[in-house]
């Protein structure tokens, strides 16, 4: 994918890419703002989805980029296909759920440990990518990832 604009003023492939993943990223916050624990598969599938062919076409690698591929991985071609997230509970006005909220916290959706996530068949397991999804995205806040994902992916 050419990362040059074309003559036409358009933008270009890593443009558009770019573009994509910071709508679904969007999305995606303004889903989890908008309710107690919000069903954010697509929104999350496709910010993962946007934001690793964006990576691909820049030819960029991170071990936080390399952790995202497992949550993409997991969601496209899981056993059982799941959102690696699990939501936490915060303490807002409206939103506490006694028993369950973190005081002096915001409710909020935050990845998974690796080891609650069904495992995959043994030929499709990328030990490099589960090690870069515990040490580099497992327990931090989805979106602030995603965002962090985005400006290495760029």
């Amino acid at each position: 994918m050419s990362s040059q604009a074309p003559a036409t003023g358009r933008p270009s492939g890593t443009d558009r890419l770019a573009t994509a993943c910071e709508g679904a990223i969007s999305r995606l916050a303004a889903q989890e703002a908008a309710g107690i624990d919000p069903d954010t598969f697509a929104e999350l599938g496709e910010a993962l989805f946007w934001l690793i062919a964006l990576a691909d076409a820049n030819g960029r690698s991170a071990p936080l980029l390399d952790g995202l591929r497992w949550a993409r991985n997991r969601i496209a071609h899981g056993v059982v296909v799941v959102a690696p997230v699990e939501w936490h509970h915060g303490a807002e006005a409206g939103r506490l759920v006694p028993g369950k909220a973190v005081l002096g916290t915001t409710s909020g959706h935050e990845w998974a440990a690796r080891s609650t996530v069904p495992p995959v068949p043994q030929q499709h397991q990328r030990p490099a990518q589960d090690a870069a999804y515990d040490n580099h995205v497992a327990g931090r806040r989805v979106v602030e990832v995603l965002q962090e994902g985005l400006a290495l992916a760029r």
